[in-house]
Protein backbone atom coordinates (compact mmCIF):
# COMPACT_ATOMS: atom_id res chain seq x y z
CA UNK A 1 0.00 0.00 0.00
CA UNK A 2 1.36 3.45 -0.90
CA UNK A 3 1.23 6.55 1.29
CA UNK A 4 -2.24 7.37 0.00
CA UNK A 5 -3.59 3.87 0.65
CA UNK A 6 -4.24 3.19 -3.08
CA UNK A 7 -4.06 -0.51 -3.88
CA UNK A 8 -6.28 -0.41 -6.97
CA UNK A 9 -3.39 -0.71 -9.42
CA UNK A 10 -2.41 -4.39 -9.71
CA UNK A 11 -0.39 -6.49 -12.11
CA UNK A 12 -2.79 -7.92 -14.68
CA UNK A 13 -2.37 -9.61 -18.03
CA UNK A 14 -4.34 -8.28 -20.96
CA UNK A 15 -5.31 -10.23 -24.07
CA UNK A 16 -6.59 -8.52 -27.19
CA UNK A 17 -7.90 -10.54 -30.13
CA UNK A 18 -8.89 -9.16 -33.52
CA UNK A 19 -10.44 -10.80 -36.60
CA UNK A 20 -8.25 -10.09 -39.61
CA UNK A 21 -9.98 -8.95 -42.79
CA UNK A 22 -13.31 -8.26 -41.07
CA UNK A 23 -13.92 -5.01 -42.97
CA UNK A 24 -13.30 -6.69 -46.31
CA UNK A 25 -15.48 -9.64 -45.27
CA UNK A 26 -18.31 -7.19 -44.52
CA UNK A 27 -17.87 -5.45 -47.87
CA UNK A 28 -17.88 -8.68 -49.83
CA UNK A 29 -20.43 -10.73 -47.87
CA UNK A 30 -22.75 -8.11 -46.43
CA UNK A 31 -23.89 -7.03 -42.97
CA UNK A 32 -25.86 -10.17 -42.13
CA UNK A 33 -22.91 -12.49 -42.72
CA UNK A 34 -20.64 -10.09 -40.81
CA UNK A 35 -23.06 -10.10 -37.87
CA UNK A 36 -23.00 -13.92 -37.82
CA UNK A 37 -19.20 -13.90 -37.90
CA UNK A 38 -19.01 -11.35 -35.08
CA UNK A 39 -21.47 -13.34 -32.94
CA UNK A 40 -19.50 -16.54 -33.50
CA UNK A 41 -16.25 -14.79 -32.61
CA UNK A 42 -17.77 -13.28 -29.45
CA UNK A 43 -19.11 -16.63 -28.25
CA UNK A 44 -15.80 -18.44 -28.77
CA UNK A 45 -13.87 -15.59 -27.14
CA UNK A 46 -16.05 -15.63 -24.03
CA UNK A 47 -15.91 -19.41 -23.68
CA UNK A 48 -12.14 -19.56 -24.18
CA UNK A 49 -11.37 -16.71 -21.80
CA UNK A 50 -13.71 -17.75 -19.00
CA UNK A 51 -12.54 -21.37 -19.18
CA UNK A 52 -9.09 -20.16 -18.07
CA UNK A 53 -10.29 -17.84 -15.33
CA UNK A 54 -10.27 -14.61 -17.32
CA UNK A 55 -12.95 -12.01 -18.00
CA UNK A 56 -13.97 -10.44 -21.28
CA UNK A 57 -14.36 -6.78 -20.48
CA UNK A 58 -15.06 -5.44 -23.96
CA UNK A 59 -16.37 -6.79 -27.27
CA UNK A 60 -16.55 -4.61 -30.36
CA UNK A 61 -17.63 -6.64 -33.37
CA UNK A 62 -14.31 -8.04 -34.56
CA UNK A 63 -12.28 -7.29 -31.41
CA UNK A 64 -12.21 -8.67 -27.87
CA UNK A 65 -10.39 -7.39 -24.79
CA UNK A 66 -9.88 -9.74 -21.84
CA UNK A 67 -8.09 -9.52 -18.50
CA UNK A 68 -6.45 -12.26 -16.43
CA UNK A 69 -4.93 -12.39 -12.98
CA UNK A 70 -2.46 -15.06 -14.16
CA UNK A 71 -0.17 -14.63 -17.16
CA UNK A 72 0.11 -18.42 -17.48
CA UNK A 73 -3.63 -18.76 -17.80
CA UNK A 74 -3.71 -15.88 -20.27
CA UNK A 75 -1.21 -17.68 -22.53
CA UNK A 76 -3.13 -20.94 -22.26
CA UNK A 77 -6.34 -19.15 -23.11
CA UNK A 78 -4.74 -17.47 -26.13
CA UNK A 79 -3.61 -20.81 -27.54
CA UNK A 80 -6.96 -22.45 -26.76
CA UNK A 81 -8.64 -19.68 -28.72
CA UNK A 82 -6.35 -19.97 -31.74
CA UNK A 83 -6.81 -23.73 -31.93
CA UNK A 84 -10.57 -23.25 -31.73
CA UNK A 85 -10.54 -20.52 -34.38
CA UNK A 86 -8.65 -22.84 -36.73
CA UNK A 87 -11.06 -25.69 -36.02
CA UNK A 88 -14.09 -23.53 -36.69
CA UNK A 89 -12.59 -22.07 -39.88
CA UNK A 90 -11.78 -25.49 -41.31
CA UNK A 91 -15.23 -26.88 -40.45
CA UNK A 92 -17.08 -23.85 -41.84
CA UNK A 93 -14.98 -21.79 -44.30
CA UNK A 94 -17.95 -19.53 -45.00
CA UNK A 95 -17.37 -17.93 -41.58
CA UNK A 96 -13.57 -17.78 -41.30
CA UNK A 97 -11.91 -16.66 -38.08
CA UNK A 98 -8.34 -15.58 -38.93
CA UNK A 99 -7.58 -13.94 -35.59
CA UNK A 100 -4.42 -12.27 -34.30
CA UNK A 101 -3.80 -12.09 -30.54
CA UNK A 102 -1.51 -9.83 -28.51
CA UNK A 103 -0.71 -9.94 -24.78
CA UNK A 104 1.06 -7.72 -22.28
CA UNK A 105 1.21 -7.57 -18.49
CA UNK A 106 1.58 -4.65 -16.14
CA UNK A 107 -0.12 -2.38 -13.69
CA UNK A 108 -3.52 -1.11 -14.76
CA UNK A 109 -6.06 0.96 -12.92
CA UNK A 110 -9.70 -0.16 -13.01
CA UNK A 111 -12.06 2.52 -14.28
CA UNK A 112 -15.72 2.50 -15.19
CA UNK A 113 -16.18 -0.10 -17.91
CA UNK A 114 -12.59 -1.31 -18.06
CA UNK A 115 -8.97 -0.50 -17.26
CA UNK A 116 -6.36 2.10 -18.10
CA UNK A 117 -2.64 1.49 -18.39
CA UNK A 118 0.30 1.02 -20.71
CA UNK A 119 -0.16 -2.75 -20.77
CA UNK A 120 -3.40 -2.36 -22.73
CA UNK A 121 -1.68 -0.15 -25.28
CA UNK A 122 1.15 -2.61 -25.88
CA UNK A 123 -1.23 -5.57 -26.06
CA UNK A 124 -3.15 -3.69 -28.75
CA UNK A 125 0.05 -2.96 -30.69
CA UNK A 126 1.12 -6.59 -30.53
CA UNK A 127 -2.33 -7.68 -31.62
CA UNK A 128 -1.95 -5.41 -34.63
CA UNK A 129 1.31 -7.16 -35.52
CA UNK A 130 -0.05 -10.70 -35.10
CA UNK A 131 -1.15 -12.56 -38.20
CA UNK A 132 -3.97 -15.12 -38.40
CA UNK A 133 -3.41 -17.88 -35.85
CA UNK A 134 -0.54 -16.06 -34.14
CA UNK A 135 -0.11 -15.20 -30.48
CA UNK A 136 2.42 -12.45 -29.76
CA UNK A 137 3.43 -11.76 -26.17
CA UNK A 138 5.61 -9.12 -24.59
CA UNK A 139 8.77 -9.98 -22.66
CA UNK A 140 6.93 -9.13 -19.42
CA UNK A 141 4.26 -11.79 -20.00
CA UNK A 142 6.79 -14.48 -20.84
CA UNK A 143 9.01 -13.52 -17.91
CA UNK A 144 6.11 -13.74 -15.44
CA UNK A 145 4.67 -16.94 -16.88
CA UNK A 146 7.99 -18.80 -17.20
CA UNK A 147 7.68 -22.23 -18.81
CA UNK A 148 4.10 -23.27 -19.56
CA UNK A 149 3.44 -26.93 -20.30
CA UNK A 150 2.34 -27.50 -23.89
CA UNK A 151 3.61 -24.14 -25.13
CA UNK A 152 6.89 -23.00 -26.66
CA UNK A 153 8.36 -19.52 -27.02
CA UNK A 154 9.79 -18.30 -30.30
CA UNK A 155 11.89 -15.17 -29.89
CA UNK A 156 11.04 -12.64 -32.59
CA UNK A 157 13.68 -10.11 -31.56
CA UNK A 158 12.86 -6.46 -30.99
CA UNK A 159 10.52 -4.36 -33.10
CA UNK A 160 9.69 -0.68 -33.28
CA UNK A 161 5.98 -0.11 -32.80
CA UNK A 162 4.16 3.05 -33.76
CA UNK A 163 3.57 5.35 -30.82
CA UNK A 164 6.25 3.73 -28.65
CA UNK A 165 9.68 5.32 -28.19
CA UNK A 166 11.68 2.24 -27.27
CA UNK A 167 11.88 -1.02 -29.25
CA UNK A 168 9.82 -3.89 -27.86
CA UNK A 169 11.01 -7.46 -27.43
CA UNK A 170 8.41 -9.81 -28.91
CA UNK A 171 7.84 -13.53 -28.42
CA UNK A 172 5.59 -15.67 -30.56
CA UNK A 173 3.82 -18.36 -28.57
CA UNK A 174 3.11 -21.65 -30.32
CA UNK A 175 1.90 -25.12 -29.29
CA UNK A 176 4.64 -27.58 -28.42
CA UNK A 177 3.09 -30.71 -29.89
CA UNK A 178 -0.01 -29.92 -31.95
CA UNK A 179 0.12 -28.16 -35.32
CA UNK A 180 0.84 -24.44 -35.18
CA UNK A 181 -2.41 -22.52 -35.88
CA UNK A 182 -0.45 -19.84 -37.76
CA UNK A 183 0.90 -22.45 -40.17
CA UNK A 184 -2.55 -23.95 -40.62
CA UNK A 185 -4.03 -20.58 -41.43
CA UNK A 186 -1.24 -19.83 -43.91
CA UNK A 187 -2.32 -22.86 -45.94
CA UNK A 188 -6.07 -22.53 -45.38
CA UNK A 189 -6.16 -18.86 -46.36
CA UNK A 190 -3.52 -18.99 -49.11
CA UNK A 191 -5.98 -19.25 -52.04
CA UNK A 192 -7.99 -16.29 -50.77
CA UNK A 193 -5.45 -13.89 -49.23
CA UNK A 194 -8.17 -11.51 -47.96
CA UNK A 195 -5.74 -9.02 -46.44
CA UNK A 196 -3.96 -8.52 -49.78
CA UNK A 197 -7.10 -7.03 -51.25
CA UNK A 198 -7.25 -4.00 -48.98
CA UNK A 199 -5.08 -1.00 -48.53
CA UNK A 200 -3.96 0.56 -45.28
CA UNK A 201 -7.22 2.52 -45.27
CA UNK A 202 -9.41 -0.48 -45.94
CA UNK A 203 -10.46 0.42 -49.52
CA UNK A 204 -10.60 -2.13 -52.30
CA UNK A 205 -7.76 -1.90 -54.78
CA UNK A 206 -8.04 -2.24 -58.56
CA UNK A 207 -7.62 -5.81 -59.77
CA UNK A 208 -4.31 -5.06 -61.44
CA UNK A 209 -2.79 -3.76 -58.23
CA UNK A 210 -3.88 -6.84 -56.28
CA UNK A 211 -2.35 -9.17 -58.84
CA UNK A 212 1.01 -7.46 -58.86
CA UNK A 213 1.19 -7.34 -55.06
CA UNK A 214 0.46 -11.04 -54.81
CA UNK A 215 3.33 -11.63 -57.24
CA UNK A 216 5.60 -9.28 -55.30
CA UNK A 217 4.93 -11.17 -52.08
CA UNK A 218 5.85 -14.44 -53.77
CA UNK A 219 9.04 -13.01 -55.22
CA UNK A 220 10.03 -11.50 -51.90
CA UNK A 221 11.18 -14.84 -50.55
CA UNK A 222 13.41 -15.46 -53.56
CA UNK A 223 15.00 -12.04 -53.39
CA UNK A 224 15.81 -12.37 -49.71
CA UNK A 225 17.26 -15.81 -50.34
CA UNK A 226 19.71 -14.22 -52.77
CA UNK A 227 20.38 -11.20 -50.59
CA UNK A 228 21.36 -12.97 -47.38
CA UNK A 229 23.29 -16.15 -48.17
CA UNK A 230 25.14 -16.06 -44.85
CA UNK A 231 21.89 -16.33 -42.92
CA UNK A 232 20.86 -19.23 -45.14
CA UNK A 233 24.07 -21.15 -44.64
CA UNK A 234 23.45 -21.29 -40.90
CA UNK A 235 20.09 -23.00 -41.31
CA UNK A 236 20.73 -25.79 -43.80
CA UNK A 237 20.26 -28.52 -41.23
CA UNK A 238 16.50 -27.99 -40.99
CA UNK A 239 13.56 -26.67 -42.95
CA UNK A 240 10.22 -25.04 -42.18
CA UNK A 241 6.87 -26.30 -43.51
CA UNK A 242 5.83 -22.80 -44.50
CA UNK A 243 6.25 -19.09 -43.86
CA UNK A 244 4.23 -17.43 -41.13
CA UNK A 245 2.01 -14.45 -41.82
CA UNK A 246 3.75 -11.07 -41.93
CA UNK A 247 7.16 -12.73 -42.26
CA UNK A 248 9.85 -13.05 -44.91
CA UNK A 249 11.16 -16.52 -45.61
CA UNK A 250 14.72 -17.55 -46.47
CA UNK A 251 15.25 -20.28 -49.06
CA UNK A 252 18.35 -22.40 -49.48
CA UNK A 253 19.08 -22.13 -53.20
CA UNK A 254 20.71 -25.57 -53.24
CA UNK A 255 18.00 -27.62 -51.53
CA UNK A 256 15.08 -25.24 -52.28
CA UNK A 257 14.02 -25.57 -48.64
CA UNK A 258 12.69 -22.82 -46.39
CA UNK A 259 15.45 -22.59 -43.83
CA UNK A 260 14.39 -19.60 -41.82
CA UNK A 261 12.02 -16.69 -41.49
CA UNK A 262 11.97 -13.27 -39.93
CA UNK A 263 8.95 -11.28 -38.80
CA UNK A 264 8.59 -7.89 -40.42
CA UNK A 265 5.60 -5.53 -40.40
CA UNK A 266 1.93 -6.08 -41.15
CA UNK A 267 1.22 -7.26 -44.71
CA UNK A 268 4.70 -7.18 -46.29
CA UNK A 269 4.74 -6.71 -50.06
CA UNK A 270 7.52 -5.16 -52.10
CA UNK A 271 11.13 -6.03 -51.33
CA UNK A 272 14.54 -5.03 -52.64
CA UNK A 273 18.14 -5.96 -51.78
CA UNK A 274 21.07 -3.55 -51.79
CA UNK A 275 22.96 -0.93 -49.81
CA UNK A 276 24.01 -3.62 -47.37
CA UNK A 277 20.53 -4.87 -46.46
CA UNK A 278 17.22 -6.28 -47.62
CA UNK A 279 14.37 -3.77 -47.42
CA UNK A 280 10.71 -4.80 -47.07
CA UNK A 281 7.73 -2.49 -47.52
CA UNK A 282 4.94 -3.36 -45.05
CA UNK A 283 1.75 -2.13 -46.65
CA UNK A 284 -0.70 -2.19 -43.76
CA UNK A 285 1.82 -1.08 -41.15
CA UNK A 286 3.05 1.85 -43.26
CA UNK A 287 6.67 0.95 -42.54
CA UNK A 288 9.85 -0.37 -44.15
CA UNK A 289 11.80 -3.15 -42.40
CA UNK A 290 15.59 -3.30 -42.77
CA UNK A 291 16.98 -6.85 -42.62
CA UNK A 292 20.63 -7.43 -41.76
CA UNK A 293 22.29 -9.69 -44.39
CA UNK A 294 24.51 -11.44 -41.87
CA UNK A 295 22.11 -12.22 -39.02
CA UNK A 296 18.89 -12.38 -41.03
CA UNK A 297 17.15 -10.22 -38.40
CA UNK A 298 15.29 -6.92 -38.57
CA UNK A 299 17.64 -4.18 -37.39
CA UNK A 300 15.44 -1.15 -37.96
CA UNK A 301 11.88 -0.19 -38.85
CA UNK A 302 11.26 3.08 -40.70
CA UNK A 303 7.87 4.78 -40.71
CA UNK A 304 6.81 5.85 -44.20
CA UNK A 305 3.47 6.84 -45.74
CA UNK A 306 0.12 5.11 -46.20
CA UNK A 307 0.17 1.79 -48.05
CA UNK A 308 3.79 1.61 -49.31
CA UNK A 309 3.33 -0.36 -52.54
CA UNK A 310 6.74 -0.28 -54.22
CA UNK A 311 10.38 0.16 -53.31
CA UNK A 312 13.59 0.70 -55.29
CA UNK A 313 17.28 1.48 -54.79
CA UNK A 314 19.34 3.99 -56.72
CA UNK A 315 21.25 7.26 -56.48
CA UNK A 316 22.58 6.15 -53.06
CA UNK A 317 19.08 6.12 -51.59
CA UNK A 318 16.00 4.02 -51.02
CA UNK A 319 12.78 5.15 -52.75
CA UNK A 320 9.33 4.16 -51.48
CA UNK A 321 6.07 4.77 -53.36
CA UNK A 322 3.14 5.27 -50.97
CA UNK A 323 -0.04 4.30 -52.81
CA UNK A 324 -2.37 5.49 -50.07
CA UNK A 325 -1.25 9.14 -49.95
CA UNK A 326 0.20 9.59 -53.47
CA UNK A 327 3.78 10.32 -52.41
CA UNK A 328 7.29 9.00 -52.91
CA UNK A 329 9.71 9.08 -49.99
CA UNK A 330 13.51 9.14 -50.12
CA UNK A 331 15.25 7.22 -47.33
CA UNK A 332 18.85 7.71 -46.27
CA UNK A 333 20.10 4.10 -45.87
CA UNK A 334 22.81 5.08 -43.39
CA UNK A 335 20.61 7.14 -41.08
CA UNK A 336 17.57 4.88 -41.68
CA UNK A 337 15.19 7.82 -41.92
CA UNK A 338 13.04 9.64 -44.47
CA UNK A 339 14.83 12.70 -45.79
CA UNK A 340 12.37 13.86 -48.47
CA UNK A 341 8.70 13.43 -49.37
CA UNK A 342 7.70 14.10 -52.99
CA UNK A 343 4.21 14.32 -54.48
CA UNK A 344 3.41 11.76 -57.18
CA UNK A 345 0.28 10.82 -59.13
CA UNK A 346 -2.72 8.96 -57.75
CA UNK A 347 -2.10 5.41 -56.58
CA UNK A 348 1.65 5.06 -57.22
CA UNK A 349 2.19 1.30 -57.54
CA UNK A 350 5.67 0.99 -59.04
CA UNK A 351 9.01 2.76 -58.75
CA UNK A 352 12.36 2.37 -60.53
CA UNK A 353 15.65 4.27 -60.71
CA UNK A 354 17.35 4.59 -64.10
CA UNK A 355 19.04 7.13 -66.40
CA UNK A 356 19.59 9.53 -63.51
CA UNK A 357 15.90 9.77 -62.59
CA UNK A 358 13.33 8.10 -60.37
CA UNK A 359 10.33 6.81 -62.32
CA UNK A 360 6.95 6.25 -60.67
CA UNK A 361 4.00 4.37 -62.21
CA UNK A 362 0.68 5.83 -61.03
CA UNK A 363 -1.94 3.08 -61.24
CA UNK A 364 -5.09 5.18 -60.84
CA UNK A 365 -3.98 7.96 -63.19
CA UNK A 366 -2.42 5.75 -65.85
CA UNK A 367 0.61 8.07 -65.80
CA UNK A 368 4.36 8.02 -65.13
CA UNK A 369 6.00 10.59 -62.86
CA UNK A 370 9.68 11.48 -63.34
CA UNK A 371 11.58 12.69 -60.29
CA UNK A 372 14.94 14.42 -60.32
CA UNK A 373 16.89 12.88 -57.38
CA UNK A 374 19.10 15.96 -57.11
CA UNK A 375 16.29 18.47 -56.76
Amino acid sequence: MDEHGDTSAEIRTFLIADVRGYTLFTQERGDEAAAKLAAKFAQIAREGVEARGGSVIELRGDEALAVFGSPRQALRSAMDLQLRFVEETVSDPSLPLPVGIGLDAGEAVPVEGGYRGGALNLAARLCGQAGPGEVLASYEVVHLARKVEGLKYLDQGTVHLKGLTDPVRVTRVAPETTEDPAMTFSSVLAPVKPRSATSHRGRLLPHGVRSRRGLALGLAVLLVAIAIPLALSRGRGHSLPGIATDSVGMIDLVSNRITGQVRVGTRPGAIVAGLGAAWVANEEAGTVSKIDPVTGSVVDTIEVGSDPAAIAIGEDALWVANSGDATVMRINPDANKVVATIAAGNGPAGVAVAKGSVWVANQLDGTISRIDPDS
